[in-house]
């Protein structure tokens, strides 16, 4: 995160921050209105003078920019405003915006720039702000700059979903593989957490997974972590299917499965999900899918 916020910072604003009180939170300020369109990560960090500062470095993931970002972003400012509110004073809040999605960002990034007509009478009673902006285009000039594999890793990944062919995507796949491999991670307990995160990422939302085994590629370039591969990725297949049988079975009795058959399709084994499947043209009542699930 540091690399990240000396890269996206200008110079002036950067300096003005002490790095070495940068800290995570478990803080949220994203509520039920723009929680479809943004989900944060908020860290505090003290100003070079000494006075503490918040910082909210917000992902955007939707596939197409949002016009309304940057009322949603004023909603988020807000909401963190009043949750710092003691003693007559809050702290102070950077809105940071991280684009990956697809196409060009094409959203106004001053408040002003959203409303309506001239605003020059009543400037000083409208708000304003503008937030600090970077997208995947941007941060990749990271791949180079910074020895991080952690950075280098999260960066690569995104870049997977906006290669122009599956050649590109099987390629920068296999880069984040390579990087796995390279010395300075902070722990094994932390590269094996990311890539575990990194391999159902990319097995939910990149077109690459739909054309191959992404996790035979991860086995046979990381044959020392196979174990844990084909763990996660029975994992992700015992979903599937459970996703598949559940899909299955309301078409089947065409209504909504109870609560309780839905939860014990969650938790069933691979074996129990495999036998309700072998006997969905056989089961004729609801009764018959819980004794398979006992």
């Amino acid at each position: 995160m540091k690399d990240y916020l000396k890269f996206v910072l200008p110079d002036d604003r950067a300096k003005a921050l002490d790095f070495k009180t940068l800290d995570t939170t478990k803080a949220n300020y994203v509520d039920d209105l723009i929680k479809e369109t943004f989900s944060d990560l908020v860290y505090t960090i003290n100003k070079s003078s000494g006075e503490k500062t918040l910082i909210s470095l917000l992902f955007e993931h939707k596939s197409s920019p949002d016009k309304i970002t940057p009322l949603k972003l004023l909603r988020y400012i807000t909401n963190a405003y009043f949750d710092n509110f003691k003693d007559g004073q809050t702290m102070q809040i950077i809105p940071i915006l991280f684009y990956h999605g697809i196409g060009n960002w094409n959203i106004p990034r001053k408040l002003s720039e959203v409303l309506d007509g001239d605003i020059s009478p009543f400037e000083e009673q409208t708000p304003e702000f503008e937030y600090i902006f970077t997208d995947l285009n941007q941060a990749v000039v990271l791949l180079d700059d910074t020895t991080k594999p952690e950075l280098k890793v999260y960066i690569e990944a995104l870049r997977i979903a906006d290669a122009e062919d599956i050649e590109e995507a099987s390629q920068r796949f296999r880069n984040c593989i390579d990087i796995f491999k390279e010395p300075g991670w902070q722990s094994e307990i932390l590269k094996l957490r990311l890539l575990q995160v990194f391999l159902l990422y990319e097995a939910k939302v990149s077109a690459l997974a739909r054309e191959q085994n992404i996790f035979d590629i991860a086995k046979q370039a990381y044959p020392e972590r196979s174990d844990d591969i084909m763990s996660l990725y029975d994992t992700i297949q015992k979903e599937e299917r459970a996703n598949t049988l559940k899909e299955l079975l309301e078409n089947k009795f065409n209504h909504s499965l109870p609560e309780d058959i839905k939860n014990k399709l969650e938790s069933a084994n691979r074996e129990k999900l495999i036998e309700l499947t072998s006997d969905i043209f056989e089961i004729q009542s609801l009764d018959d899918v819980r004794k398979i699930l006992e």
